[in-house]
């Protein structure tokens, strides 16, 4: 039902007429509603019952997504919320809000697992070398 609500935002901007308020509502809840489908989506695959949990973290990925693809978007095109541009974003933005859900939970329970600042696979510094007075040669 989500994703059928995150995807009946693409009719609903086409049926209406542009405008920078709409499009941006329906960018932000499509990527929602899309990204909490997709977290619910694979946790029905995983067998696991904690869908309060996966669509939390489908929302929050959903929101992080949306914020870095429209940003980056605006950065290259600043007027494109109010024009037909945005319309056209809309279906990029239920796709990767989508796949942000899905794959959030295996995400964050891989940061949990390991330790992400690890530095064993850096090299160690080299030695400093001696300081040496002022040359007077």
């Amino acid at each position: 039902m989500l994703l059928l609500a995150g995807l009946a935002t693409v009719p609903l901007t086409y049926a209406a007429s542009a405008s920078a308020p709409l499009n941006i509502t329906a960018l932000i809840l499509g990527s929602l509603l899309a990204a909490t489908s997709g977290a619910i989506t694979r946790t029905s695959v995983d067998s696991n019952l904690e869908w309060g949990r996966a669509a939390a973290l489908g929302t929050a990925a959903g929101a992080v997504a949306f914020l870095l693809f429209v940003s980056a978007q605006l950065a290259t095109s600043p007027d494109i919320l109010a024009g037909p541009g945005a319309r056209r974003l809309l279906f990029f933005v239920l796709s990767v809000g989508f796949i942000a859900g899905f794959t959030s939970d295996a995400v964050y329970a891989r940061l949990r697992q390991q330790d992400a600042l690890t530095m064993s696979g850096l090299p160690a510094a080299p030695p400093a070398a001696p300081e040496r007075g002022p040359d007077v040669s």
